[in-house]
């Protein structure tokens, strides 16, 4: 992902700052007044074990203002490799009643991370009014990514 200035704080007035951040995100929260819902599950898939879960995945929900400014949320995993709904910003549905090529949902970015995994960038994750997205998202660990060449001749036998 690429770096960028990200706002985690209470808005602040240019005078106290000479960031425009304050009018991109009150310009944003105006636009999108509605609210979606995103919930993530992280796992890693095993040929004996099937799916496993990544607890304590770190995932960082984004979304570009201007400017290069972002709107940034970080959740993590639990146990069962999920998140809680995390409630983001949206345009509203009734767009879609207006004739014209209008999209009816706001976009996202997202960037997975776990010790050991490989990290997983995710763009465009569509977010619709009152709706709930799920992103099942599959972390590879280290070892496979560089194609486990240390250990690949070797069988261990406990």
């Amino acid at each position: 992902m690429v770096d960028h200035k990200t706002y985690y704080g209470l808005p602040v007035s240019k005078t106290q700052n000479e960031s425009p951040i304050s009018e991109y995100l009150n310009t944003y929260l105006s636009e999108n007044p509605k609210i979606g819902y995103l919930v993530f599950n992280v796992f890693q898939n095993s040929p004996v074990r099937g799916r496993i879960p990544i607890p304590n995945a770190k995932i960082t929900i984004s979304k570009l203002l201007e400017d290069d400014y972002y709107f940034s949320k970080i959740i993590m995993t639990n146990e069962n490799g999920e998140t809680v709904p995390v409630h983001l910003p949206t345009v509203s549905r009734d767009l879609s009643l207006k004739p014209g090529e209008v999209r009816v949902y706001s976009t996202y970015q997202a960037s997975v991370e776990a010790p050991g995994y490989q990290r997983q960038d995710i763009f465009d994750v569509e977010i619709f009014e009152g709706i709930t997205a799920v992103q099942n998202v599959v972390l590879q660990t280290s070892a496979a990514i560089r194609g486990n060449r240390a250990g690949a001749d070797r069988v261990s036998i406990e």
